[in-house]
């Protein structure tokens, strides 16, 4: 009768350990996707900034008016951005920038 007893104790330990493992291993996978996505996010961002900034240049470089412009450059990251003002895809007084790295896009938009 021991021998069986230990035998469902030793069992339902070992469940509770897995259970245990298994959980951990879920919360540090959502956490590295977490984290991948925030970095891509941050290239994004940082690309989008870079056109809004040539934007800026273009529009203090003409005295607050900018021609039509539409420029899209890959940066060294691979990150790529998207800027226009007052071009198709823009209004005018609008300035737009689409930063994009990987599967993440991140827009800036500016008032003029």
């Amino acid at each position: 009768m021991q021998r069986g007893i230990a035998l469902l104790l030793t069992l339902l330990i070992l469940g509770a350990v897995m259970a245990t493992a298994l959980g951990v291993s879920v919360l540090v996978t959502c956490g590295i996707k977490t984290m991948r996505l925030v970095d891509d996010s941050t290239a994004a961002v940082f690309a989008a900034d870079a056109g809004m900034e040539k934007l800026f240049y273009f529009t203090n470089r003409l005295n607050g008016d900018p021609v039509s412009a539409n420029f899209t450059r890959t940066l060294s990251n691979g990150a790529s951005y998207t800027a226009c003002s007052a071009a198709q895809s823009c209004t005018v007084g609008l300035l737009k920038s689409q930063g994009r790295y990987l599967n993440v896009q991140r827009t800036f938009e500016a008032n003029y």
